[in-house]
């Protein structure tokens, strides 16, 4: 173990990237580990149009852009899986499958996973008629027939957004019901274009030409519902399989207002943390954020007042 740095930012998403660009601006030696590839979630949308500054740029381009910044800015960046973060008398020790290192601080920025429903076609057509993401997506499919799967309530309120902007919205729940959400689920009620399909399990993609047209679900009888996007709710997933002590809930990492977590010297950012919005423009608040902790801590938590 050679290197010593003053804070090892873990991920190299958007939240990531941008807590780097942020240290490094202000001077600190700054390392980016990541286990796969700059950008993270970002990589698989087709398209981002809800982003300041861009009427519409592919998710793999935006990504390649900020991590191009990163490499002018001569940051650091190392691929290897972390399995372990120690603290040390001074410093932390995080050990990845390839290497060890040492660090004043750590910025979490691990973002979620997928968790794949493992049915016909879904990789290919990622993109391409299945989603992850119904705010992220759900306007390129304005005036269109749509599903959502998922069984917890969060798949209502993107039920209700899809709504007002799709043709007809399908809910599909391998529950029997939805657990008290009496108001949301009046609310959905009033909408004449959602239909809920309760007891049921999608158990295979159409695809026409390339695209989704439809899925099938298991019920009595079976049943194809024509749809041209499913957006699989409820299954991105908190990637995190390291810091046992650090305090989450479900999955997610509990941080302050300033991204502090329970273990000084760690912060989180971005979407590995336990929010109500879980989108680039706030995972890129956090990472500000973020950075400007980290500058705090390493100045003996002094106000950090130099201009990042």
């Amino acid at each position: 173990m050679t290197s010593i740095f003053d804070c090892i930012i873990v991920g190299s998403g958007i939240a990531g990237m941008t807590s780097a660009i942020y240290l490094k601006r202000a001077g600190k030696r700054v390392l980016l580990l990541e286990k796969s590839a700059p950008g993270g979630q970002i990589n698989m949308s087709p398209a981002v149009e809800n982003y300041p500054g861009f009427l519409n740029i592919e998710g793999a381009i935006l990504a390649s852009n900020i991590f191009e910044q990163t490499q002018k800015l001569n940051i650091d960046y190392k691929y290897g899986n972390v399995l372990n973060i120690k603290k040390e008398e001074k410093n932390f020790t995080v050990t990845t499958d390839i290497e060890s290192y040492e660090t004043a601080s750590i910025i979490i920025a691990t973002g979620r996973k997928v968790e794949k429903l493992n049915l016909n076609y879904e990789e290919e057509l990622i993109g391409k008629g299945i989603s992850y993401c119904a705010i992220c997506d759900g306007n390129f499919f304005k005036g269109k027939n749509v599903s959502i799967y998922g069984n917890d309530y969060k798949v209502l309120e993107e039920a209700i957004y899809l709504a007002n902007i799709c043709e007809n919205v399908n809910i599909i729940c391998e529950k029997d019901k939805f657990e008290n959400n009496t108001t949301l689920l009046e609310t959905i009620n009033e909408y004449k274009n959602i239909t809920i399909y309760f007891n049921s399990k999608i158990i295979e993609l159409i695809k026409d030409n390339g695209l989704l047209s439809g899925i099938k679900i298991k019920k009595t009888p079976e049943k194809i519902i024509n749809c041209e996007c499913l957006f699989v709710g409820n299954n991105l997933v908190p990637d995190l399989n390291f810091l046992s002590d650090i305090k989450k809930d479900n999955g997610y990492i509990i941080v302050d207002k300033n991204m502090n977590t329970n273990i000084k010297g760690v912060f989180a950012c971005g979407d590995v943390i336990k929010k109500d919005v879980y989108q680039l423009t706030t995972a890129i608040g956090e990472a500000a954020i973020s950075a400007n902790s980290v500058l705090t801590y390493l100045t003996g938590g002094e106000k950090w007042k130099r201009k990042l």
